[in-house]
């Protein structure tokens, strides 16, 4: 059996325990967007998740849930290929969430925070940098 390192599944003690030993916090970003016929809306976020979570069990820290988003503009697909299941969101907006999201892990007492994309297009790395 795996060891449990997803904030959201801890207990009480694991979560002390794993911040007394490594305050470090995961959060995956990825989005929900057309992959193709062949793979989920969410390919991009299970795979830096499950990334996440091993980086964790191997050095310490707890993985965050994952941030679903994509901005706008972000991918665009040729006519052949329009999906109406992407769920873009205003940049801003993004950009606010992370800090909330930083903001409040900073007061739960966590000493870094690792952002990580599943979703490399230069507009969502220049927002994450931008929050960072």
């Amino acid at each position: 059996m795996q060891e449990t390192v997803m904030y959201d599944q801890l207990l009480p003690a694991e979560f002390e325990h794993r911040m007394s030993q490594c305050p470090l916090v995961y959060i995956p970003i990825g989005s929900l967007e057309w992959h193709g016929q062949h793979l989920p809306l969410g390919t991009d976020t299970i795979k830096i998740q499950a990334i996440c979570e091993e980086a964790a069990r191997i050095g310490g820290g707890i993985v965050f849930p994952e941030v679903y988003f994509e901005i706008p503009w972000m991918v665009e697909y040729g006519s052949a290929y329009k999906f109406n299941g992407n769920v873009p969101f205003d940049p801003r907006l993004i950009g606010k969430l992370l800090n909330a999201i930083l903001n409040r892990l900073e007061a739960v007492g966590f000493l870094a925070a690792v952002f990580i994309t599943g979703h490399t297009p230069p507009e969502q790395r220049k927002l994450i940098k931008d929050v960072a």
